[in-house]
């Protein structure tokens, strides 16, 4: 039995083990007849347990062993580790790669970008189409929002503000589509100030330089009450004859008539007043 535990499940102790454990063996079987029998089933037992514990380090020993790689393990793990530094390399090439796309991308952005502003700032100075007093004439943008300010100021009353807007597109563009509204703007503005011979200057100028413009109706009639406010009674009167005569049944011209009669009026009641 002891021998069969020694070479149980196909596995063979080292030599110096066996060795050891039969020389015990030996010395108690030439002891035997020394003992009872229970001593010698008691030795006997202990005998296996030692045979046990040996056996089974030696299966611990042939599980170590079988752990250890064979050289076609190595030959393998070898070859997956240079794969591996293949993929590694290729990778990084790669990432050269999108690190220099990357890099022309950026440099295409900012030149769009540069581009871009380029473009921008040339469409300020590019003419626009506007529809002023009916007339389609072409401004550029910085023309136009000066003109919008100055026609916001209107608006609100803001007399003196948009005197000042309309003298600036009358200085910083002499050659504006805007000019003859701005000079029919600011002699209203001049003379919501109380600036009346400003206002007829400014007034003067337009009728002479835009005899045909569609505001020259209104800005006869303004140029009329610049005169009256001036004390200028006759040539206001004489003003308001040619504004009935040139543009019969305007608005300016019905305003101008009423006024005239009320000035025949006046006169003939021995009034002198306006």
């Amino acid at each position: 039995m002891i021998f069969n535990s020694l070479f149980s499940r196909g596995r063979v102790l080292p030599r110096l083990v066996i060795v050891s454990a039969l020389i015990s063996f030996s010395g108690m079987a030439q002891s035997a007849g020394l003992f009872e029998d229970t001593e010698a089933r008691k030795a006997i037992i202990d005998l296996r347990q030692k045979v046990q514990k040996l056996e089974q380090a030696g299966v611990r020993t042939d599980e170590s062993l079988s752990q250890v790689p064979t050289t076609q393990a190595l030959l393998e793990l070898s070859r997956q580790n240079n794969e591996l530094q293949d993929q590694i390399s290729r990778l990084l090439g790669r990432n050269e790669e999108l690190t220099r796309d990357i890099s022309i991308m950026n440099d295409r952005l900012k030149a769009l970008d540069a581009l871009a502003s380029i473009e921008a700032r040339l469409a300020k100075l590019e003419p626009i189409k506007v529809t002023v007093d009916g007339e389609i004439i072409e401004v550029s943008e910085n023309e136009k929002a000066v003109y919008d300010q100055a026609m916001n100021a209107l608006r609100a009353g803001e007399f003196a503000q948009a005197e000042v807007y309309l003298r600036r597109v009358a200085s910083e563009f002499p050659r504006s589509g805007y000019r003859p509204s701005v000079l029919f703007w600011l002699g209203n503005a001049e003379y919501a100030t109380n600036n009346y011979a400003g206002a007829l200057t400014t007034f003067s100028t337009m009728l002479q330089d835009f005899p045909e413009h569609s505001r020259i109706s209104e800005a006869m009639l303004a140029t009329a009450n610049c005169q009256f406010e001036l004390q200028q009674k006759d040539v206001a009167i004489a003003t308001l004859n040619a504004l009935v005569a040139r543009f019969p049944g305007s608005q300016a011209a019905e305003a101008a008539t009423q006024r005239l009669t009320a000035l025949e009026s006046s006169t003939s009641n021995g009034n002198g007043n306006q």
